[in-house]
């Protein structure tokens, strides 16, 4: 890569947002709310399945 080539993608990505913002709230919320769901159930099954309460 030439020098001017890697200046300039060293421009660009400097100048790109470490985390962009959220696409949809509605999404964003799901899939906390989804998360949620999914480790509550599976510290619910951890006994039956594990044989040890994860508690």
């Amino acid at each position: 890569m030439r020098s001017d080539q890697w200046h300039r993608l060293n421009e660009i990505v400097a100048e790109t947002p470490v985390l962009g913002g959220p696409a949809s709230w509605f999404g964003d919320m799901a899939r906390l709310v989804l998360g949620v769901v999914l480790f509550a159930a599976l510290i619910v099954l951890h006994p039956i399945v594990i044989g040890v309460s994860a508690l």
